[in-house]
C-alpha cells in the first residue's frame, strides 16, 4: 500500500478507537503504524506521522501518563511546523498546554495555549480557537487575573458559538457563571449556569440522534 494512504487509515483507525474511550488500542495502533513508516515520504506521509504521533500523545494523556504525552506530541508539533501546516499546529499547541498545566508547568502552558489561539486563528478553526480561549480564560482563573479571564471566556463564547459546538459553548458558560458566582454576582451566575446545563442537555441529545 502507498504509505500515505496507509497512515490515514492508521489514523482513522486509532482515532476511531480513541473516540471509544479505548485509549491502549488506540496507543497500538497508532504505534505500530509508525513502526512501518520510516522518516522518509511525501507530504501526505508526513502528515499522517504527524497526526499518529498526536494520537499517541493524547492517549497517553487520557491515561495520565502526562511525561510519556510530551515527546510524541513535540514531535509532531516539529513535523506540522516543517510542513507549515498552521490548522494542526493549533490543535497540538492546544493539547501541550492542557498537559504542561497538569503536570503544573504554568509558565510553558501559558505559552503553548496563546500559541494555540494564534494558530487557530490564523488556521480559521473556530472550535479550536474556543477551546485554546476556553483552556487559556481558565489558566488566567488559576492565577487569579479574574478580569482577564472573563474578557477571555466572553471571546471563547464566541468563537463557540461560530464552530457551532454546543459542547464548548456550554464549558464557556458554566466558567462565566463561576467567575460571576466568586464576584457575587448571583443573578448572573444562575443565568449562565442555568444556560450551560441547557447546552449541554441539547449536546446529549444530539450525541444520541
Amino acid at each position: 500500500a502507498q504509505p500515505g494512504l496507509f497512515a490515514s487509515l492508521a489514523v482513522a483507525n486509532a482515532g476511531a478507537l480513541r473516540n471509544k474511550g479505548d485509549a491502549e488500542g488506540a496507543l497500538t495502533v497508532a504505534r505500530n503504524a509508525l513502526a512501518c513508516l520510516n522518516g522518509d515520504g511525501d507530504k501526505s506521509t508526513t502528515l499522517g506521522r504527524a497526526e499518529l504521533l498526536h494520537l499517541v500523545g493524547v492517549s497517553l494523556e487520557s491515561q495520565g501518563r502526562r511525561d510519556d504525552a510530551l515527546e510524541p506530541l513535540t514531535q509532531a508539533l516539529h513535523l506540522y511546523e516543517a510542513q507549515g501546516d498552521t490548522y494542526h499546529q493549533g490543535r497540538v499547541h492546544n493539547d501541550l498546554g492542557i498537559v504542561r498545566s497538569r503536570l503544573g508547568h504554568m509558565a510553558r502552558a501559558l505559552t503553548h495555549y496563546r500559541l494555540a489561539v494564534h494558530h487557530n486563528r490564523a488556521g480559521e478553526n473556530p472550535a479550536g480557537l474556543a477551546s485554546a480561549l476556553h483552556n487559556l480564560a481558565t489558566l488566567y482563573e488559576h492565577q487569579g487575573d479574574l478580569e482577564l479571564a472573563r474578557a477571555t471566556l466572553t471571546e471563547a463564547l464566541s468563537a463557540a458559538q461560530a464552530a457551532g459546538s454546543l459542547r464548548l459553548h456550554g464549558y464557556c458558560r458554566r466558567e462565566l457563571g463561576d467567575l460571576a458566582y466568586a464576584a457575587g454576582a448571583y443573578g448572573e451566575a444562575a443565568g449562565h449556569l442555568d444556560a450551560a446545563l441547557e447546552l449541554f442537555g441539547e449536546a446529549r441529545e444530539a450525541a444520541l440522534a
